[in-house]
């Protein structure tokens, strides 16, 4: 996934394949609150691309001025439905003892009380295929929508 992050007046442009892991470690790193703006889905080629468009606001490595075409591009393409930033919920400290994805899947599972085979029976797919995304599979963009969707969470635009 090609991720915005906003650091104040800077955003920095890169892939991710665990947005989680990489928010967190991000944070760890920046003495400014971060947010992520924008995730979109694609690869180093999209990346490239963005890079090469913002061109003009380029700062340093990954990072960029917030600048006005950037901004645009951010609103536009959270309007057309392209933003999947809704996945990291109302935000990374909202989510206790956790840093990925499992983790997080498994704490709404068990906030709902529900099972590993339930939500397998819930989302047409084996056992074994749900309990992979809780212990550390990488799932694809599509399981993460499906796992969300079923407990309710993540996926508005903002």
């Amino acid at each position: 996934m090609v991720y915005f992050v906003r650091a104040g007046e800077y955003l920095k442009i890169g892939v991710a394949d665990n947005i989680f892991s990489r928010m967190s470690a991000l944070q760890t790193g920046c003495p400014m609150r971060l947010e992520c703006v924008l995730l979109l889905q694609g690869g180093y080629d999209l990346e490239m691309e963005l890079h090469d468009r913002f061109r003009g606001a380029h700062h340093r490595g990954e990072w960029f001025v917030w600048a006005e075409d950037v901004a645009t591009f951010v609103r536009d393409s959270r309007e057309s439905g392209d933003d999947l930033s809704g996945i990291l919920g109302s935000g990374l400290e909202d989510r206790t003892n956790t840093d990925d994805f499992g983790a997080f899947v498994r704490q709404l599972r068990q906030a709902a009380g529900l099972s590993v085979q339930d939500v397998a029976d819930r989302l047409s797919i084996s056992k074994t295929a749900a309990l992979a995304v809780e212990t550390g599979a990488n799932p694809t963009l599509e399981v993460m929508r499906r796992h969300l969707r079923l407990f309710g969470a993540g996926f508005d635009i903002r």
